[in-house]
């Protein structure tokens, strides 16, 4: 086998093997279809006052309600069980808005795991919980949004 051969069959095998340790800094042209936020269904509970939430698709179960009837201390519970490693859930964000009746808006962020990053397969649970204080007859919203993983120091 000739030098060039050999040299030029080592740099490739290089190029590869640093695609592969590639740490996400360079940019790849992606459908980013799944992006962006999905307004949450929130069915109401009989035996409780609040909501249950059963969204499979995003991978979230759980509950807003508040202990009896005249409390103004409401509650979210609930948990992401992602199918794989690397997800991470930012810090809720809730926005009570000062009109009659009262809207709160509940954001929850998901990061996905990087591009070309090997994740094992595996149930990952994520617990969210969060106090609300809200009025009695409070009106709910609640979105999850999936967000890119940060690259190179990026952050929103």
């Amino acid at each position: 086998m000739s030098k060039i051969k050999q040299m030029s069959q080592g740099g490739l095998l290089l190029f590869t093997a640093g695609l592969l340790l590639w740490g996400g800094c360079t940019f790849i042209p992606v459908e980013l279809d799944g992006l962006g936020c999905d307004v949450v269904t929130l069915t109401p509970i009989p035996d409780r006052y609040g909501f249950a939430i059963q969204e499979e698709d995003l991978f979230f179960t759980g509950t807003i309600f508040k202990s009896d009837l005249d409390s103004q201390n409401w509650q979210l519970d609930g948990e992401f069980n992602f199918p794989t490693k690397g997800y991470s859930v930012l810090e809720p964000k809730v926005e009570v808005l000062p009109t009659w009746p009262q809207q709160v808006n509940i954001t929850l962020s998901v990061r996905s795991p990087k591009l070309l990053s090997c994740v094992c397969s595996s149930d990952m649970k994520v617990p969210v919980s969060v106090k609300i204080k809200a009025a009695t007859n409070a009106e709910f919203t609640m979105e999850i949004c999936s967000l890119p993983e940060s690259r190179c120091g990026w952050y929103e």
